[in-house]
């Protein structure tokens, strides 16, 4: 089976023209739950990354966009960005944390029914 629909593609295909612009890998790509696409960066880079999909998706969708925003070049295809600005309906802007928390709470009670009821 093959999850990924044009949008998916187009996701992909985003990551791989910034790369491309910038000579280097900034953003890689992952799937999670079938066709949704997670795109990852390190250190630094996450600003570029973000700042190219910015550009790419909706303004609805898109945020922190700002002066990391670069341009496609004219002499590359183009149309796949169309799927993507009306294939992606939410962006999740997240980074990872200080880590694991050690804590004494728990989420679910010895009766197995959830603390939070």
């Amino acid at each position: 089976m093959y999850y990924t629909n044009d949008p998916s593609k187009a996701a992909l295909r985003t990551v791989g023209v910034l790369n491309m612009l910038e000579g280097r890998a900034v953003g890689a790509y992952t799937f999670d739950a079938g066709q949704t696409v997670v795109v990852c960066s390190r250190g630094g880079d996450g600003e570029k990354v973000l700042g190219f999909l910015g550009m790419s998706l909706g303004p609805d969708v898109a945020q922190g966009a700002g002066n990391h925003a670069k341009i496609v070049p004219e002499e590359y295809d183009n149309k796949y960005l169309e799927a993507l600005k009306d294939g992606v309906s939410k962006g999740i802007w997240t980074r990872v944390g200080a880590g694991p928390i050690r804590t004494n709470d728990m989420q679910i009670r010895t009766d197995g029914l959830s603390n939070k009821m």
